[in-house]
């Protein structure tokens, strides 16, 4: 399960924006009967830490602990 933050700091969960204030009842509604309760979170390279460390609070309020962050490596010259 893929979170997604854009360069915009909007939030995207599946195909759907959704705000912080309404992350972890989103969440807590999606995992409720998923017994792999593993996230990864994408966010733009221009996303700054805060954003991203608010999203993990709220992920982790959600009862979701294991997170993951989606990188993508620099090419090499």
């Amino acid at each position: 399960f893929v979170l997604a933050i854009n360069k915009n700091e909007k939030i995207v969960v599946g195909k759907t924006t959704v705000e912080i204030d309404k992350l972890r009842e989103k969440l807590r509604a999606i995992f409720r009967t998923r017994k792999n309760k593993q996230i990864y979170i994408q966010a733009d390279k221009s996303v700054t830490y805060g954003i991203v460390a608010e999203t993990m609070a709220e992920v982790r309020a959600a009862g979701i602990f294991n997170i993951g962050l989606v990188t993508i490596p620099k090419n090499k010259p």
